[in-house]
């Protein structure tokens, strides 16, 4: 059988972007499953950093402020990329925090999201792989248009899946 320690091993580096309000339950289990990876091959396979906003304080759901590793104006080394939002993501990200995940995302940075993430990807419109599927842009369309009606409907806000305020 091989010796592990003495073959070069590739590394993967994940970041988690933790905009105001994102779920620390969330990062916990991304990272602790990183962790138990690394554990269980007995090398660092995975590494992982936290990015931030502004100065780079990030305030959780429940009320936990953690200081991240990085701030989200700098160019970042990163293989995937996740972003963590907050309860009402139509609120998440500004001008450049969405051209920062573009830049990402052209720079060939495989971008994901972490549950209302997602509605921040789509507004930096970093779904580089799935906007290429002609029935997934389709779905999107239909969706912005949608949101849009039941915005301008209920006039309050966040809608849910069935359409309530």
């Amino acid at each position: 059988m091989p010796d592990i320690h003495s073959v070069h091993h590739p590394q993967r580096n994940f970041g988690f972007v933790l905009l105001p309000g994102f779920s620390l339950l969330d990062l916990a289990a991304a990272t602790e499953c990183l962790n138990n990876a690394n554990a269980l091959l007995g090398y660092e396979a995975y590494r992982w950093r936290t990015f931030a906003p502004g100065t780079q304080h990030a305030a959780a759901s429940n009320g936990i402020t953690l200081l991240a590793d990085c701030a989200t104006d700098k160019p970042v080394h990163a293989d995937r990329m996740f972003v963590l939002a907050e309860q009402h993501p139509e609120t998440a990200g500004d001008a450049p925090l969405l051209g920062w995940l573009r830049m990402l995302d052209k720079g060939g940075c495989k971008v994901g999201a972490i549950g209302s993430g997602t509605y921040t990807l789509a507004r930096a419109e970093a779904m580089r792989s799935v906007s290429r599927n002609p029935l997934v842009r389709q779905y999107l369309s239909y969706r912005r248009w949608a949101t849009h009606l039941l915005w301008r409907h209920c006039g309050r806000g966040y809608v849910d899946a069935t359409g309530h305020a």
